[in-house]
């Protein structure tokens, strides 16, 4: 989304010679919308994240990409089940939740203090917990029903790794966390039957076909430290095969986690310490999705999904898992917080894992995890007769070799420095030669498309901005 972004953005300010190098052999990057049965499934981006401001929601909504029935799906309930198989009750549900917004909102209130605030440097998940059990212990309720709330906070948590693409929440502190900024409106914007696909083909349409050479990877940056306003810098950009392209300008707009990985041999001369800092403090998480084609439904049709709610004395070992155990993640399935039905798939189930834990069932054979899933529905469910799933189909994320994991986050340590040392072009904003996109390169909309989107229009404005200062002056 970055990339394409800031070449519709050239294109359209008069750039004739723009190129766009794609490592893959298809042009959106996390983005990947894949074609199942009448419709599509999403394999990267899910929704478009809030309304207001966001102009993927813009771009989407002015050319009808959106879901159309939203409102068909309202009436579907989400089944919340303990790991001895009962529903938990929607008041329970709804208390909690409650319970957790009002502690969400104390962590803003936190934020707001503009003086120095060493709750500020708590870590998240500590404070969420700790401002539970305050709530807990001042209630009223039974020792079950604070049991089973508490079990319900377990659960949100494992949500909220997800959201983060964490291991856990104590990995962010209470700054960190309020660095993100939700914009308003609903903040699950479900796309339309052609799904995030859509989005990238309207912006293709306004790029030039020669522009992409796919199936092109990288191997070197060379770029020049040249300020003076008499020469100005280029950057050589090698790829793996040995073309050689002299360019003015180069925005990378890699993942954050192919930075971490790559920048040390990348760029030449290497980065600047302050940028290569920055780029190590930040973090890259990995989410992944678990696709599971069944025959046919065996869940009720007002059914929107079935989330697992983990019980403490619970201590199952899978018998799917006898042969593949793994002393450091031998409870990785209980990461798996649940499953959705998939909009427009009948038949279609997707579970979601986030962290250590996702990155671990990438090595996982496909039979091995399609047994857990199954092991997992049959058990929450209590229905020996839950079918074996015909198909899986699941992303792996962290294995990709050019994506390395899903979105960026900012941990505990970290501050709105290091995504200004990371977005800050080189060698200087008079000079802009080597430039930076991407998500994690957003200050406040880090880990989203729309966030992608804007970084991408951004360093595409700052060339604009720099070539038309430079023609003014050589007019002079």
């Amino acid at each position: 989304m970055a990339g394409i972004s800031a070449a519709q953005r050239l294109v359209k300010s008069g750039f004739r010679n723009v190129m766009i190098l794609e490592g893959s052999d298809r042009i959106g990057g996390r983005i990947h919308t894949r074609t199942h049965d009448q419709s599509v499934i999403e394999l990267g981006a899910q929704w478009i994240h809030g309304e207001t401001n966001n102009p993927v929601f813009e771009l989407a909504h002015k050319n009808n990409l959106l879901d159309v029935n939203p409102c068909n799906r309202l009436d579907k309930e989400f089944l919340f089940i303990t790991s001895n198989g009962h529903e938990i009750n929607s008041a329970l549900l709804h208390e909690s939740s409650h319970m957790m917004g009002d502690i969400l909102n104390e962590a803003k209130k936190i934020l707001q203090d503009e003086g120095v605030n060493e709750k500020k440097d708590q870590q998240m998940g500590a404070f969420i917990e700790n401002e539970f059990n305050k709530c807990l212990r001042s209630s009223s309720d039974s020792e079950d029903i604070k049991n089973m709330k508490t079990c319900l906070l377990n659960w949100r948590m494992k949500l909220e790794n997800t959201k983060n693409a964490c291991s856990s929440m104590n990995e962010l502190s209470i700054a960190s966390w309020g660095e993100y900024i939700s914009c308003d409106g609903n903040e699950v914007v479900q796309l339309g039957d052609k799904g995030y696909q859509a989005v990238i083909d309207l912006i293709l349409k306004d790029i030039p076909q020669d522009c992409f050479h796919l199936k092109t990877t990288v191997k070197e940056i060379l770029w020049s430290d040249v300020t003076t306003d008499s020469e100005s810098p280029t950057c050589k950009v090698v790829t793996a095969s040995g073309d050689m392209f002299e360019v003015s300008h180069v925005i990378v707009t890699s993942s954050i986690g192919f930075l971490k990985v790559h920048s040390d041999g990348l760029f030449k001369p290497p980065l600047p310490q302050m940028k290569m800092s920055s780029i190590k403090r930040l973090s890259f998480g990995t989410v992944n999705k678990i696709y599971l084609e069944f025959e046919k439904p065996f869940w009720s049709q007002s059914c929107a999904g079935m989330y697992f709610v983990w019980l403490p004395e619970d201590k199952t070992c899978l018998s799917s898992l006898k042969d593949w155990s793994s002393p450091g993640h031998k409870d990785w399935f209980k990461a798996i917080h649940g499953f959705d039905v998939v909009v427009r798939q009948r038949n279609l189930l997707c579970g979601w894992i986030a962290g250590e834990e996702s990155v671990y069932m990438e090595s996982l054979p496909d039979d091995v995890v399609v047994e857990v899933c199954l092991e997992l529905l049959q058990k929450f469910t209590r229905r020996d007769d839950v079918p074996r799933p015909t198909r899986i189909i699941r992303t792996k994320w962290h294995s990709n070799d050019l994506t390395l994991g899903s979105y960026s986050y900012h941990p505990h340590g970290t501050s709105a420095i290091d995504v200004l040392n990371l977005s800050s072009p080189l060698p200087s904003e008079g000079h802009p030669c080597l430039l930076f996109a991407g998500e994690a390169t957003h200050p406040l909309y880090f880990s989203t498309t729309h966030g992608a989107m804007m970084s991408g229009q951004r360093e595409a404005n700052r060339i604009v901005s720099h070539c038309l200062a430079q023609s003014k002056l050589s007019q002079q």
